[in-house]
């Protein structure tokens, strides 16, 4: 179980993406079809629903917005994100679109769901609450019209040093 976690602990390292900064998915909905996409625009889970709500990868909140995905067999929470980017033209049925959401790893979920270990799920917690401040920082710096590629060669090494945590936790599960 935990070769697959960490397996998916990978893609949360190239966060510094304009798709979703701070996130490790995006979110696409387009007439019909549903893409859940990493940071360099990868489609990685897609579908096609009628109604969304009642797909298998893809969560809602009462509101019928999708709020959760699931990749890799994990579940991650989204949110609309003003800092959210597009795809460019990347050649894929996403090209040039901005994503409906942007999704984080839900390491309380995951850990309810007997996914990931207590003290993964701590790690996790620590890595969102990093990329939060990361988002902050960031857009303060947008904002104040800031220099932001040294500040994100700083926060991907405070990420890279936090995903290494996170990455022992989930070896080392719950002694």
């Amino acid at each position: 179980m935990y070769s697959k976690l960490i397996l998916s602990l990978s893609f949360i390292l190239p966060l510094a993406s304009a798709i979703c900064p701070g996130y490790n998915y995006a979110f696409f909905h387009v007439n019909g079809w549903v893409y859940t996409a990493d940071d360099s625009c990868k489609i990685v889970a897609t579908g096609y629903c009628d109604n969304i709500c009642e797909c298998t990868y893809w969560g809602c909140s009462p509101a019928h917005s999708v709020d959760n995905v699931l990749v890799n067999g994990l579940w991650y929470y989204c949110r609309a994100d003003s800092g959210a980017g597009t795809c460019g033209s990347t050649g894929n049925q996403i090209a040039n679109l901005a994503p409906e959401s942007c999704c984080r790893n839900d390491g309380k979920r995951n850990y309810e769901e007997g996914l990931i270990s207590k003290r993964h799920a701590n790690a996790i917690g620590q890595t969102n609450a990093l990329l939060e401040r990361h988002e902050e920082e960031y857009a303060d710096a947008e904002k104040n019209g800031h220099d932001t590629s040294k500040l994100r060669r700083r926060q991907l090494n405070d990420l890279e040093e936090q995903i290494k945590r996170e990455e022992e936790a989930a070896a080392l599960g719950d002694e």
